[in-house]
């Protein structure tokens, strides 16, 4: 038998889960070609409970972006976690922890944003930095706290 080529499809709104001309394509790509494996890497706004389309034996995987929902990712996808002892850990955030570590990280994305010297390393810091914060607290609750809002609307 011979070896199947594994190809990952970068798509955006489309398919699996819309409709539309790259979709049909897509659609008719993951179905005949027979010596490939399809990895389907979806950017969509929302997550999506199931696809529109009938998938074929060929797409062995589907990976959901969602920008725009309003849910965590850990709340629509198993990341092999237990979702309440996520929760729990989140749940512990307090002003304290936002005004000495949330906000300095929020400051030096403010400064760098609005800095006539951008450096391109320094978001990548920075960004790296929120999302490590945000492995442990709660962004909901943190955007909701005293300390966090008196600094955005105040101190920017």
């Amino acid at each position: 038998m011979k070896k199947k080529y594994d190809i990952l499809l970068i798509l955006e709104g489309t398919y699996p889960f819309n409709g539309g001309g790259v979709s049909t394509w897509s659609h008719m790509l993951c179905n005949d070609v027979s010596n490939a494996n399809f990895s389907l890497y979806s950017i969509n706004a929302n997550y999506e409970l199931k696809p529109k389309y009938e998938l074929g034996e060929n797409v062995k995987k589907i990976i959901q972006v969602p920008l725009w929902s309003p849910l965590e990712p850990q709340e629509m996808i198993d990341y092999g976690k237990k979702f309440h002892k996520i929760v729990r850990i989140k749940e512990k955030s307090d002003d304290k922890d936002i005004i000495e570590k949330f906000i300095p990280i929020f400051r030096r994305l403010i400064k760098s944003i609005y800095s006539d010297t951008r450096v391109a390393s320094d978001f990548d810091v920075i960004m790296f930095l929120m999302w490590e914060y945000f492995q442990t607290h709660d962004y909901k609750k943190n955007h909701a706290t005293r300390g966090s809002l008196e600094y955005i609307l105040f101190a920017c």
